[in-house]
């Protein structure tokens, strides 16, 4: 345990890091001895950190939501593998995903190519920011430390989807509501912007109806728009029928994981939530 504790402070003093992950501690005799040294560990790294203008951040393990966790409750980011929630907690909380279904390189997932798609990552990335949580992507290197050739398809194609989409994951925040169904929502309070992604559509798509803006106040919205690749904005005609009514774009880029903008004149949180 000295060691272990010595090793920590060690790399904390030496590299300052942005974020101290732990993974779950093992539920045996050990259990309770590395939660005695861990209040000790766990203070000096934030101490360290505001020392040096880092925000600390560390993450709390447990094997079950809320079960025997490392650290007491209101210590770190509550943390599990391959956490979904259905609903906006009021804590921030954080999946450690898996690309496939190993955390390590495994050959037989390389060679069949059975990672999850580019377009399920990005809709894991989508669902876990509306609900105030944080995706925390798993890579398995191989032996000799590369990153194997599906699994980087997989980070360009996340990569790619963000250099277009970032604006509705960086500096958002959830909504009164994560969404509905294949819709989700974030909003970025400082800009006064909702985004609102949606999973899929159909090629017949002409216009979509948005729920969750039932007595909206038409005048509050400023102008929608569909994000494209490089840049791209275009301005979308929309009318309320009872709901919010967008008429989809003249040219879409992709029909998975798509994101309209509606900029506003109000605080986005202020909006009435009926559906």
């Amino acid at each position: 345990l000295q060691d272990y504790e010595a090793r920590i402070n060690e790399l904390v003093a030496k590299y300052t890091p942005d974020y101290l992950w732990f993974d779950g501690f093992s539920a045996g005799s050990g259990y309770n001895d590395f939660r005695s040294i861990m209040p000790r560990i766990i203070s000096n790294y934030v101490n360290d950190a505001i020392e040096k203008g880092v925000d600390p951040y560390v993450n709390n393990k447990s094997p079950v939501h809320k079960s025997r966790s490392n650290f007491p409750a209101g210590v770190g980011v509550i943390s599990q593998d391959n956490l979904r929630l259905k609903a906006i907690p009021d804590f921030l909380w954080e999946n450690p995903a898996t690309l496939g279904r190993s955390y390590g390189y495994a050959v037989d997932e390389e060679e069949s190519d059975s990672y999850k798609s580019v377009e399920e990552l990005v809709w894991l990335l989508t669902d876990t920011v509306s609900k105030n949580g944080t995706l925390l992507l798993n890579i398995g290197p191989k032996s000799d430390g590369t990153i194997a050739p599906n699994q980087q398809r997989r980070l360009e194609g996340i990569g790619e989807w963000l250099e277009a989409n970032g604006d509705c994951i960086y500096d958002t925040v959830p909504w009164n509501v994560f969404g509905y169904d294949d819709v989700r929502f974030t909003v970025n309070l400082e800009h006064k912007i909702v985004y609102v992604v949606l999973k899929e559509l159909s090629q017949s798509t002409s216009e979509i109806t948005l729920y969750y803006t039932k007595n909206w106040d038409v005048g509050s919205i400023q102008q929608i728009s569909y994000i494209g690749k490089k840049g791209r904005r275009e301005k979308l005609a929309y009318e309320f029928d009872k709901r919010l009514q967008i008429q989809m774009p003249t040219n879409l880029d992709t029909w998975h994981n798509i994101v309209f903008e509606i900029e506003l004149s109000v605080n986005p949180r202020d909006l009435p939530v009926k559906k």
